[in-house]
């Protein structure tokens, strides 16, 4: 399912989760941590491109390397009250590394943008979701 398919098919639910998800600028991920199988939790900045959901990180980050070892990711917006009145999202899929720099340049926010020919960014990913049904 992609992002575009909540938008068309379940407009309230789409503008909730975005709201949720999206819009605070940072959400939690977890990936299978280690060769054990512990879950690892990690911060990450999510934004849509192209009707998918995308999770901005350094490359080689140990959530990075998570997800190229095993793709399975649950994304879940954050909580920032204590008795949870507005609601939380969480979303179940597999990650992909994209690498693709022409898609860095038309990330929506400077924040989720890696700065193209720095040394530190040259490594940089973003991996998009893609979800499973």
């Amino acid at each position: 399912m992609r992002w575009d398919d909540l938008d068309r098919h379940q407009p309230r639910l789409a503008d909730r989760a975005r709201k949720r998800l999206v819009d605070p600028g940072i959400a939690l991920v977890v990936t299978i941590g280690r060769r054990d199988g512990t879950p690892r939790l990690s911060p990450v900045e999510p934004f849509v491109l192209d009707g998918r959901l995308w999770l901005s990180m350094m490359w080689q980050s140990w959530k990075a390397r998570d997800l190229l070892r095993d793709p399975r990711v649950l994304v879940h917006g954050i909580v920032t009250d204590r008795d949870g009145a507005d609601g939380e999202v969480k979303v179940r899929g597999a990650a992909r590394a994209e690498n693709d720099r022409r898609r860095f340049a038309a990330t929506p926010t400077p924040s989720a943008r890696p700065s193209v020919g720095s040394p530190r960014s040259a490594g940089s990913i973003c991996s998009r979701w893609t979800s499973r049904t």
